[in-house]
């Protein structure tokens, strides 16, 4: 009888044991799945510049994994914060008639799914006539866009994992878009 009593003791122990192992290997395992799914709904923007004879665009590209939850967007000019009005307005003065120039602002509380592009400066110039060159409009105006206007987004993953882009002139050959 006491035989049984060691036995069942002794059993007991290494299944309570046992028992203790799984339940960390599960925690763990959830902990690793959960670090994973993280990882595979990162959003991540890029920006890129476009460019042809007399037509431009800077866009941006959700390059992640997940859906980018814009909490802000803004537009700075040398440095300050300005609307997209104030930015129209300061391109404006270049702009002729039958020129093409569309600014997007994404605003707050917007999604972008991945691989999804939005275009936010669009330009396109076009001769106004035989005394207009708009060759040398468009060196000015995107001289003017590339090396004073930048973007500041601020966007979470669905898992609310906070993130920022900000525009970086460092990719940039400023030298190419020199007005003479």
């Amino acid at each position: 009888m006491e035989e049984s009593k060691e036995i069942i003791k002794f059993v007991f122990d290494w299944s309570t044991f046992i028992a203790c192992l799984a339940f960390f290997v599960a925690v763990h395992q959830a902990w690793i799945s959960r670090k994973h799914n993280k990882l595979s709904v990162q959003p991540l923007i890029y920006d890129f510049m476009e460019e042809g004879d007399k037509w431009f665009t800077y866009s941006i590209r959700n390059k992640g994994h997940g859906v980018a939850k814009i909490e802000s967007f803004k537009y700075h000019w040398a440095g300050q914060e300005i609307t997209d009005e104030e930015l129209r307005n300061k391109v404006n003065p270049y702009i002729k008639h039958k020129d093409h120039f569309k600014i997007t602002n994404l605003g707050s509380g917007f999604g972008m799914s991945n691989d999804e592009t939005f275009k936010l400066i669009d330009l396109t110039v076009v001769s106004d006539g035989i005394s207009d060159i708009p060759t040398d409009r468009f060196k000015k105006i995107i001289n003017l866009i590339v090396t004073n206007c930048r973007v500041e987004i601020k966007y979470k993953s669905l898992y609310n994992e906070e993130f920022s882009f900000e525009t970086s002139t460092s990719a940039i050959d400023l030298s190419l878009y020199k007005v003479e």
